[in-house]
């Protein structure tokens, strides 16, 4: 049963802004669900895992979350559509950045 707020969303957001918007949901958390399982890295097979999933995730935001970031603006949409997406991508940036300082400090 859908409440007044989706049902309101719904006429505020395109369909294919929500259809575009729920791949990337789909997307990122398939990406993230493949990082977040590297932890905690116990192996040089994971590090590997770990570093290739930190780069693929910043290519994802800038080739696909960023243009559809601009395509908000241009469309003169809400851009806190994304703002959750966002707030996933950085904690997994501030787990990587965590988890290479550690790294560093016990090799010193």
């Amino acid at each position: 049963m859908k409440t007044s707020q989706e049902d309101s969303l719904n006429q505020l957001i395109p369909d294919d802004i929500q259809q575009e918007l729920g791949n990337l949901y789909g997307s990122l958390s398939e990406l993230l669900r493949h990082f977040w399982s590297c932890f905690p890295v116990t192996s040089k097979t994971q590090q590997e895992k770990v570093t290739r999933m930190r780069a693929t995730l910043e290519r994802f935001q800038y080739a696909k979350l960023k243009p559809f970031q601009d395509r908000l603006l241009r469309d003169h949409l809400n851009t806190n559509l994304t703002d959750h997406l966002n707030n996933m991508l950085e904690a997994s940036y501030a787990k990587f950045h965590n988890w290479q300082s550690k790294r560093v400090n016990l090799k010193l």
